[in-house]
Parts: C-alpha cells; structure tokens; sequence
C-alpha cells in the first residue's frame, strides 16, 4: 500500500464528501480512490468512512484519523516547499574539504570573497591531507573537496579548475656549494628534498621528468623525508638541497629568486587542481555558486 497517496485520498473522499468529487480533485480514476481507501482501512483495521447512497461520512475514527492525515500532508508540503526553496535560494552551510597546504595559501581568500558575495551562505572548510574518498564527503556531510591529484573514485563527479606544474628548484647557495645538474642522472649526486607522496619505499622516491617526449625515471634517497609542500619548500629555501614543488608554492620565490628553477628543459607531468561533489543532479543552490566560483577564480592562477 501507498500509504501517502492512501491519506490523500482518503482526505480528499472527506472534504469532497463524495468519492467522485475525489477522484477529479486527484484526477484520477472513483476505482483508484476506492482502492486506495479500502487498502487503508485494511491497513489499520478500522472503518473510516460510512458509505450511503446519497452521501459519505467519517465514523469516530475516521475523524481522528482525518485531523492525523490533514496534518501529516501539511508538514510534507512544508517540507517539501522548504526543500525546494533552499534548492533554488542561495542560504545555508557550505562544508568544504581541501588540502592543508593549497588550502591555507589560497583558500582562505576565497571564502572571504564569496561570503562577501553571498552573506546568506555559511562556508566550514576542513585542511586536511587525508584522502578525499566518496565515504569521507558523503558519511562527514561535505558538500565539496578540492583535489590536487586524479580522480580515483568515479562515484564522485569532478569539475577540473586548473593545471598545476612541480618543477625542481634549489636555493642560490646550495647550488653555489653543489652546483646545478644537468641530467635527470646527476640528481643522485646531490642531497634530494623527498614528499611522501613520491616515495616508493619508506626513504627513497621515484622522480619522472620529461624531456623530447621521453621519460627519465630517477631513483633516490634523500635525508629529509616530509609529507607538506611548505615545510619542503622552507627546507629548500634554507639550502637543504633541491625540491620538486608544484608552482602554487614557490611562484612568488621563483619570481624573487629566493629559489631557481633546475633542469628548465626537463618538465614534470601536470596534475590537476578539480572540485569535486557526490553527485551532479539536484545539486544545491549553494554549491552551485561554490564550484562557478571556483571556476572563475582559477581560470588564471594566482601562482601562474
């Protein structure tokens, strides 16, 4: 039984007082209403409604019963008007999901924009560098996850913002103490400053570079291991040795020569900066705006 469509033709039989009346103001057929109020008188085991020639009434029950159903129906139709409202309406909590590192550069100045913007939306935003899986957006109630690496759960729907480029880079004195390498090969020469992103075992790591179309595979080990992009860039900033950084951390050291650029005819493989959400339909209002926004503000990098 259709318990919903069972109360609104049972309420509709009452105040129409007749089931024909009903049947038009539901459109549907005086068999269809008969049904679905006999499956309901079923269902509870009472009768509801005394049925005459001439007319129809509520037994005892039936008016109870009328006055439960007439306010069930009302506060779906709230809800339902509420729901639709927040949908079309900018209003709410935005949760958010980012990375420690890209987020404090960047995504600090983004919320203050678009709550500038948008008053009625709230935005929480979590930095954290855990993985961002479905279950960690959808079980921790996230609207949104910004990722700086491909896409490996295709339950969630992705939306690219921007490239991000890693080059290798060292401090002016280093390289004055060590010198520059030329080759991917000479890299094993020289102190490496490691990500655990990148290691293969607990203190080596496997760099790639590009060069006339052919990859260069390098195998190294390195005395300072770290999981965040800033704490490797300040290592590299100090002479610590050289460090592959992604462009979004070491733009503005690069354009001041705090850091320069090694190997520049060797390129690292982009990754993708990309918003991502559980699903694309009935998408909020708010997150709408979020994602538009996002869009618009990476168009051209801060960092390029």
């Amino acid at each position: 039984m259709d318990s919903f469509k069972a109360m609104q033709a049972f309420t509709a039989v009452v105040r129409g007082r007749s089931y024909a009346a009903a049947a038009d103001s539901l459109g549907v057929s005086r068999a269809v209403v008969t049904k679905y109020v006999m499956q309901l008188e079923d269902h509870l085991g009472a009768r509801l409604l005394n049925r005459t020639t001439r007319r129809v009434s509520t037994t005892e029950v039936g008016e109870e019963y009328f006055s439960f159903c007439t306010r069930v129906l009302a506060e779906i139709r709230d809800a339902e008007a509420a729901i639709g409202l927040r949908q079309r309406e900018a209003e709410g909590m935005l949760k958010i999901m980012a990375p420690k590192s890209f987020g404090s550069l960047y995504l600090g100045k983004v919320v203050a924009d678009f709550s500038r913007l948008h008053p009625n939306i709230g935005v929480s935003l979590l930095l954290t560098d855990l993985s961002l899986r479905s279950v960690d957006l959808v079980e921790q109630g996230f609207d949104l996850g910004i990722r700086l690496t491909a896409q490996a759960d295709s339950s969630l729907v992705s939306r690219r913002l921007c490239a991000i480029r890693w080059m290798l880079c060292a401090a002016p004195a280093y390289l004055k103490a060590r010198g520059a390498p030329t080759e991917p090969g000479g890299l094993k020469d020289h102190e490496c400053l490691l990500h655990y992103r990148s290691l293969t075992v607990p203190t080596a790591a496997t760099w790639t570079f590009l060069r006339d179309g052919r990859a260069y595979p390098v195998r190294l080990k390195g005395s300072i291991v770290v999981n965040s992009v800033m704490a490797l860039r300040q290592a590299a900033l100090e002479g610590a040795g050289l460090a592959l950084l992604p462009t979004y951390c070491v733009g503005a050291d690069l354009r001041s020569g705090a850091l320069v650029r090694v190997m520049g005819d060797c390129e690292v493989a982009e990754e993708q900066v990309s918003v991502i959400f559980p699903h694309r339909n009935l998408l909020p209002m708010k997150s709408r705006l979020m994602i538009d926004f996002l869009a618009e503000t990476f168009r051209m990098p801060p960092w390029a």
